[in-house]
């Protein structure tokens, strides 16, 4: 799924700088696919807002991001007047990046609206995307109002879902004089505290830990 996108966070739209998913490698990430002037994208904003600030989006110690991608043409000032101010509406700390899809992304236009062909996606699409990179979840909103509560539901389950399979070191040092080099066993486990591989034990100066 990891691919580059055009930033929206200045005023000069669309910013030349690059953003890609894999900032967020290792983490559970929900990809909103929006439309500027999408009244159910608009509708669903607070809430969406809400539940990804909720779950830690953006933090140093949960790992989990929501980002926004914009499939129109909206300008800045149209995004943020439309869309972002109703999105922090209820979380107005969220950090919540937004982004225009690729250019080089296959969009048009048709009987239903601008259509995101790469994953299938029309506007008010809501993806749960594993810290592998693999979609786990995903849920259509109505387009033109608040999705339902079961909706809500089922993306929260999702993204609670993808936090929890994260996968996280745990060491075991056994120590001799308590300073000295000694054997360490190590275990990656994912959130759940469910082993997911363990490793064999090794020196403690042969260790390194990279980040997510």
């Amino acid at each position: 799924f990891w691919t580059s996108y055009k930033t929206l966070d200045s005023a000069i739209y669309p910013n030349p700088a690059g953003f890609s998913l894999t900032n967020f490698r290792g983490k559970a990430i929900l990809l909103e696919v929006f439309q500027y002037n999408c009244g159910g994208c608009d509708a669903n904003a607070p809430a969406i807002g809400k539940l990804a600030d909720s779950l830690g989006s953006g933090s140093t110690t949960i790992p989990f991001q929501g980002v926004g991608a914009e499939i129109d043409n909206g300008t800045f000032a149209q995004i943020q007047t439309s869309f972002n101010s109703r999105l922090k509406s209820l979380a107005p700390n969220l950090k919540y990046p937004l982004v225009h899809v690729p250019w080089d992304t296959a969009i048009t236009t048709d009987a239903i609206g601008t259509k995101w062909h790469r994953y299938n996606s029309y506007r008010d699409v809501y993806f749960v995307i594993g810290y592998n990179g693999i979609i786990t979840t995903r849920v259509d909103g109505n387009r033109g109002t608040a999705m339902t509560a079961a909706q809500l539901a089922t993306l929260r389950n999702g993204i609670v879902a993808a936090i929890g399979a994260v996968p996280v070191f745990h060491i075991n040092a056994r120590m001799k004089n308590g300073l000295k080099d000694g054997p360490v066993s190590l275990k990656i486990l994912d959130l759940q505290g469910r082993t997911i591989r363990a490793g064999a034990r090794v020196p403690r100066s042969a260790l390194y830990f990279p980040r997510y």
